[in-house]
């Protein structure tokens, strides 16, 4: 994942690994801000540079302030696996829990969980911003489009858990709950590869719906 000023972050169990141009790599960690060192996701718009983590989201701005929030000002849960920003300003921060809107100054606008009017599964684990939506991508719930009026549509393209959504035209924003993604010469085509045991091979889908690519994985634990 790329962050500001197109450093490349590598996000991990204990912070964040920003790695400028020149090669130069610098540390992350609650020192700086983050209000979790295990960091699942990060998500960059206008120099500012959000991180899902194990306890909430930080957002660090472009002159090196932090804020953060968790389920006590409104989060769906504490522990964020993807986030996203909207062409709108809008941060989408997916949780164990559901999937949280926040206002461009990060006020938490409404939160959509498990149910006939929001997601087919609570855990969402992976998020792509398009421009007819935010895809948001879940644990054992398939994928759901959220508009801009914040409504969630189920898609109906693929079943079972996600592990990623790309937008051929932009980055990925993704991240497998309490796992590692591990690269083989599969990730040359671009592909990540996990599995439920080490010796398991793959589960990947990738059919292709409104110009964003899919991808289905099975579920493993294990750590960066």
């Amino acid at each position: 994942m790329r962050g500001a000023e197109r450093d490349v972050l590598v996000a991990t169990v204990r912070g964040v690994i920003a790695i400028d141009e020149g090669g130069r790599e610098r540390h992350l960690s609650g020192d700086d801000g983050l209000i979790g060192e295990q960091v699942q996701d990060a998500a960059a718009r206008a120099g500012a540079v959000a991180y899902a983590t194990n306890r909430g989201v930080t957002v660090i701005g472009p002159d090196g302030a932090s804020r953060s929030l968790y389920a006590l000002q409104g989060l769906a849960n504490n522990h964020c696996y993807a986030v996203a920003f909207g062409e709108d300003g809008r941060l989408y921060v997916g949780t164990l829990g559901g999937l949280s809107i926040l206002s461009p100054d990060l006020v938490v606008e409404r939160s959509l969980g498990a149910g006939p009017e929001g997601l087919r599964a609570a855990w969402v684990t992976a998020l792509a911003a398009t421009r007819e939506g935010i895809y948001v991508g879940t644990y054992g719930g398939g994928v759901a489009l959220v508009g801009p009026g914040g409504a969630a549509v189920d898609t109906g393209a693929v079943e079972g858990s996600i592990l990623r959504i790309a937008d051929p035209s932009e980055s990925a924003h993704s991240r497998q709950p309490s796992a590692c993604s591990t690269q083989s010469p599969s990730a040359k085509a671009g592909l990540r590869e996990t599995s439920t045991r080490p010796t398991a091979p793959p589960v990947i889908a990738s059919p292709r719906v409104n110009g964003a690519t899919y991808e289905r994985t099975s579920f493993i634990r294990g750590r960066m």
